[in-house]
Formats: structure tokens, C-alpha cells, sequence
């Protein structure tokens, strides 16, 4: 019998299969995390924007604009001039945002349903890849987190 040193092709194939179909399997499950991930961050930093939205109303004791657009990739705070802030949804997490929405906030913080603004309570979703996320903007200028999908 001979003495036999290393590994045979065979050997080096039946390894290098196993590992392709390990990495596919991992890559698969954390695309699915990617992507929860990137909704429910999504959905925080819009409750961040919203809270400093309300704080600069007050703050400055004047009108301050929430707005999403229609194509639902951005949202911004601003006073009715250039954008004083600007949050990129697209850029963020290439995540989307429905709906399209305006939330006047007056100088006590409070949305003012007179200036083209949401009157009621509005369900924000935040949605990539079949994985989404919610929350409710309240006519008080508070952002509740909502439940989250699949």
C-alpha cells in the first residue's frame, strides 16, 4: 500500500460544493435581516426627524413643515423655505416610505390641520424587499412605533 500525502480533487470539489451551498444559504438569510433591519431603522429615524420637527416649532416659536414626498424616498423639516433638514430614505436604507404626507406644526408644537396638513392620526409604512415596518404620526407631533412584517 502506498503512503498517501494531501487530498484528492475529488476531496477539494466535494468541499468547495458544500461551502457554495453554505454561503448561498447564509447569504439568503441574512439579506432577509438586511432588509428588517433597514426598514426598522428607517422607521426610527423618521420618529427622530419628527421629534426635532416639533422641538424646532417650538423653539423658534413659529410654522415648521414635516413632509414626505410623493415619490416616498425622502422626508424634511423646513419653514416653508429651503429645507432646514433632510432625511434620504433611499440613500439611507433603499427604503420606501407611503404615504405621501405634510404636517404643519405650529409654534406649541401641535399640528395645524388649516395649512394643507394631515388633520388625524396617519399610518407611516416603511417597506424593502416584502419586509416592512409601521408607525402613526399623531396630530399632537408625536411618531408611535407600529408593528413590523415579515
Amino acid at each position: 500500500m502506498r503512503d498517501r500525502r494531501g487530498v484528492t480533487f475529488v476531496e477539494l470539489l466535494i468541499v468547495f460544493a458544500v461551502s457554495a451551498i453554505l454561503l448561498g444559504i447564509a447569504w439568503t438569510a441574512t439579506g432577509r435581516a438586511r432588509s428588517a433591519f433597514a426598514v426598522r431603522s428607517a422607521r426610527n429615524a423618521f420618529a427622530s426627524l419628527s421629534a426635532r420637527a416639533r422641538a424646532t416649532a417650538v423653539e423658534r416659536g413659529h410654522l415648521v413643515y414635516l413632509d414626505v414626498t410623493e415619490d416616498g424616498d425622502s422626508a424634511w423639516i423646513s419653514e416653508g423655505g429651503p429645507p432646514i433638514e433632510v432625511l434620504r430614505f433611499d440613500v439611507l436604507a433603499q427604503v420606501e416610505v407611503t404615504p405621501t404626507l405634510r404636517q404643519c406644526l405650529g409654534p406649541r408644537g401641535l399640528a395645524l390641520p388649516g395649512c394643507g396638513s394631515v388633520g388625524g392620526p396617519v399610518q407611516v409604512r416603511f417597506t424593502r424587499d416584502g419586509r416592512w415596518a409601521e408607525g402613526t404620526l399623531l396630530p399632537l407631533g408625536q411618531f408611535v412605533e407600529g408593528p413590523q412584517g415579515p
